[in-house]
């Protein structure tokens, strides 16, 4: 247990990242890799504070005092922009933003910054290494690994990011990109899904359970399942009462039996 400070107005946390405004010394600090770093003065007394600020796994974006955009990220800090964006948001190794002095969409990525867009997009939203977006006339992109990706001339019906997964419905098909690829798994929305770092799983029509896993597509039993759930890339699912199953790496595990 290490007391980080006394006087804390507020903090955000990541997976490996915590930062916080200390009141006691007026300073903006992130704790990373077990050290303490001190990354702007801030004036209480006068109201002059960092109150945007967001942390998500390694990766700290916040808008200073003096309203320029910085990250935080490999042990240094980074000036992205000397006017605060619009709207941004992080995720593992990725801070998207919407500039606010060009109204551009830009993406940092690995110690790069990326122009996506000329103009704001519609709508996006940002998982581990990704990030799905709408632009202004409708057209659904996905950055990843560096690259843009031209997805669809049509605005999907929904889409949703989730640590390595972008899951969609478009044309009237439920689809999952990831790692580079779309991979097309039915023609309706299932009534239930779940999602978690590398594994989507669902409920079919049938009632049947189907796994979508690091790349790999399955159908589990041959029963009906009755409830499951998603928790890294392990689905525990139930077929009976008290029948409970395990899948992980593409085997099945019954400790019951």
């Amino acid at each position: 247990t290490k007391v980080m400070s006394y006087a804390v107005s507020e903090f955000v946390i990541g997976d490996s990242i915590l930062a916080f405004l200390d009141e006691k010394d007026a300073k903006f600090k992130v704790y990373h890799d077990g050290i303490t770093r001190e990354l702007e003065g801030v004036l209480f007394n006068n109201f002059i504070s960092i109150s945007n600020f967001k942390a998500e796994d390694n990766i700290l974006a916040y808008v200073n005092y003096d309203n320029h955009f910085k990250i935080f990220y490999r042990k240094q800090t980074i000036e992205l922009e000397t006017t605060p964006p619009e709207s941004f948001l992080t995720e593992n190794n990725i801070v998207a933003y919407e500039d606010g002095y060009s109204r551009s969409f830009k993406v940092f990525y690995y110690g790069a910054t990326f122009l996506l867009e000329n103009v704001n997009p519609k709508s996006y939203k940002v998982a581990d290494d990704l990030v799905g977006y709408v632009d202004v006339t409708g057209n659904f992109k996905i950055f990843y690994g560096g690259e843009k990706y031209d997805i669809s001339t049509f605005e999907p019906e929904f889409y949703e990011t989730k640590d390595n997964l972008i899951i969609f419905y478009d044309k009237n098909y439920f689809q999952v990109f990831y790692k580079g690829k779309i991979h097309t798994l039915e023609k309706f929305v299932p009534s239930m899904y779940k999602s978690d770092l590398n594994t989507l799983a669902y409920i079919d029509e049938l009632g049947f359970l189907k796994v979508f896993s690091n790349g790999q597509f399955q159908q589990i039993p041959k029963e009906k399942v009755t409830k499951f759930e998603v928790s890294g890339n392990v689905v525990t699912y139930r077929t009976g009462i008290n029948d409970i199953t395990i899948y992980s790496d593409g085997k099945i595990y019954n400790p019951g039996k």
